[in-house]
Order: C-alpha cells, then sequence, then structure tokens
C-alpha cells in the first residue's frame, strides 16, 4: 500500500488486484477439420451414427455435467444447465434509450454464431458452479481461456483435460497416430492480464479535464528535452517539474503514448503507454481512470509490468495532487 500526504487529505491506494487472465496454450500432436468434429462429437453425445463414423455407436464416452455447451458455426450441443444459467430475467425498457450495435462485416462461415475457424467448449468451474468459462480451441490445438481469476496460469489445466479427454475419442484427429504418442498439452502462457487498483479514501475524487492537462504537462515536458515553459499551451504553474526530475527515472520505465479524455464522449481518461516485446514492438497497455479514483488496467504482459506501470501513476498523482483531487 502507497501512502503520500497533502493539502488535501492522506491519500492511500491499494494494492493492485487481478481481474481476469486470458490463458493461451496448446495441445499437442493434432489438427482437425471443425466441420467433421463437431458432427462426430455430437453424435457421440447423442450416441447415433452416420455414414462416416458408425463407430461412434461403440464408444465409450460420458459427457461431464461440467461441460454444458460445445459450438461452432456448424453444429452445437447445448445443455440444460446452459440454458438454466443463461436465461436472463426480462427487465422493463421504459424510459431507456435503444443502444445501436455496431455490425463488423466478417466471412461468414456456416451459421455465422460463433467466431470463425474454431469450437467453443463451456465449461462450469469446478468450484463455483454458476459460472462458465468459454473455451475456444482452434483446429491447430490452439486454446484459449479467457476470464481466468487466478495469477497461476496452470490452474486452467482441468479445463483444457476436459477436451482432451473427449479428443481422444477420435483417432483421425492425432497428426501421430502411434500408441505411445499422445495428445497432450504444450506450454500455457497469459496472453493479456487486466488488474485494476482504487484511491482508498472515497471522499477524494479526481477532476478528468484537469488530470488530462496534468498527464499532456509530464508528456510535454519528456518530449522537450525535460522542459516545459510558459509559451506552452500544457504549461501549469501549480506543477513543481523539479519533482519530475527527481523521480524521472521511475516515470518514464514505459513512456507515454496517448493520453485521452472527452467531456462529451468520455467518463473516464485513457492513457496508453508504450510497452514493445519482441513479438508486439507496437504494443500499448491502456489505463483507464475514474473521477471515483478508480485505475483499470488492461493488456498487461505480467503482473510486475502492471506493478510498473501503477508506480508511475502513483508517483504522478503525488506530484499533481494539488492540481487534480477535490472532495
Amino acid at each position: 500500500m502507497s501512502v503520500i500526504t497533502n493539502n488535501i487529505s492522506e491519500i492511500e491506494i491499494t494494492d493492485l488486484k487481478l481481474i481476469l487472465i486470458t490463458v493461451e496454450s496448446k495441445i499437442l500432436n493434432i489438427k482437425f477439420d471443425i466441420n467433421t468434429l463437431i458432427n462426430d462429437i455430437l453424435q457421440l453425445i447423442n450416441k447415433e451414427t452416420n455414414k462416416n463414423s458408425e463407430e461412434l455407436l461403440y464408444k465409450d464416452y460420458t459427457l461431464p455435467d461440467d461441460i454444458i455447451r460445445i459450438g461452432c458455426n456448424y453444429g452445437e450441443y447445448i445443455s440444460e444447465k446452459f440454458i438454466e444459467l443463461n436465461t436472463k430475467v426480462k427487465k422493463s425498457n421504459r424510459g431507456r434509450k435503444k443502444k445501436e450495435k455496431t455490425i463488423t462485416k466478417r466471412k461468414q462461415q456456416g451459421n455465422s454464431k460463433y467466431f470463425n475457424s474454431q469450437i467453443t467448449f463451456t465449461i462450469l468451474d469446478s468450484l463455483n458452479k454458476k459460472k462458465g468459462y468459454h473455451i475456444k480451441l482452434f483446429a491447430n490445438g490452439t486454446i484459449q481461456i479467457p476470464c481466468v481469476c487466478d495469477e497461476n496460469v496452470s490452474s486452467s489445466h482441468y479445463l483444457i483435460e476436459y477436451i482432451i479427454d473427449l479428443l481422444n475419442m477420435f483417432d483421425y484427429v492425432k497428426i501421430d497416430k502411434l500408441d505411445d504418442i499422445t495428445i497432450d498439452i504444450d506450454k500455457t502462457k497469459s496472453t493479456t492480464r487486466n488488474y485494476n487498483f482504487t484511491l482508498t479514501n472515497k471522499l477524494l475524487k479526481i477532476d478528468l479535464k484537469k488530470i488530462h492537462l496534468f498527464i499532456e504537462n509530464f508528456k510535454q515536458y519528456c518530449e522537450n528535452d525535460k522542459k516545459i515553459d510558459k509559451n506552452n499551451k500544457f504549461y501549469l504553474e501549480s506543477i513543481d517539474t523539479n519533482l519530475y526530475d527527481k523521480y524521472y527515472d521511475e516515470l518514464t520505465t514505459f513512456s507515454i503514448a496517448q493520453n485521452i479524455y472527452s467531456v462529451e464522449k468520455n467518463s473516464s481518461l485513457i492513457i496508453r503507454f508504450r510497452t514493445p516485446t519482441e513479438s508486439k514492438p507496437k504494443k500499448l497497455t491502456a489505463v483507464m481512470i475514474f473521477a471515483s479514483g478508480i485505475f483499470n488496467l488492461f493488456a498487461c504482459e505480467d503482473k510486475k509490468q502492471a506493478l510498473l506501470i501503477q508506480n508511475i501513476l502513483f508517483r504522478l498523482i503525488s506530484i499533481g495532487k494539488d492540481h487534480i483531487f477535490y472532495v
């Protein structure tokens, strides 16, 4: 927990809290046609036969209760449990303006209900049976699991094991069909991590217009050889730029690429930091700052990176505290 004292009150920010992780993994030794596999899965579940897979009738497999949906653009299985969990209580729309949805044009496959080129498995959490993970399996064996709420990405392996058990019912999905070469999980990693933290003093509010000007003041300072004068439209007399110098190394761990605020469009300030990686040299990590004192971090590489960004933000609001806060 970080603490500073200013003329308004004592300011604290909470520890970083994980919101969710998107996990990516790889199932080794598989390749398949999505249309063929979904049809065979549906017939295995229903214990029916067809001209392509008469042997499915004799496969000894019972779908686990925790798998409540399997679907793609060529067919789907939906359990009663899935329907139960996804039946929403109808609310009155009286007085609400209808939201216009932006429709993205993309190449259509099958019924276009799902994302293309993958099969989605909805599997219940091992502890919370009201929570389901929507897991995407691609034809090359890549697995994506959004909304994992555990720093340990291997905690999601049990979800992948459900899928492997099902795939083992179909020999043709194996690239190498030798008995001693199995379908197995390769490395598991997080592709994105979202975190947040807040001001602990709920009476304090952030003036979004002022913090936008303050962040732009700092950005201009960095981009103009560590100086900003009265001729710059973002010059702020109340800001002591000597503090920029004092914490310069910390403040510039990641440079600010964008600082966006629109009174008409936004209920938050959006800051995007440059966080390049070897595979994504133009990668940006976004922060949304709300007037209520909530800071949301999106698309962090890992917790270490998120902590560094949190520290930058804390140092900045420490410097600009008398300018940006109000009660």
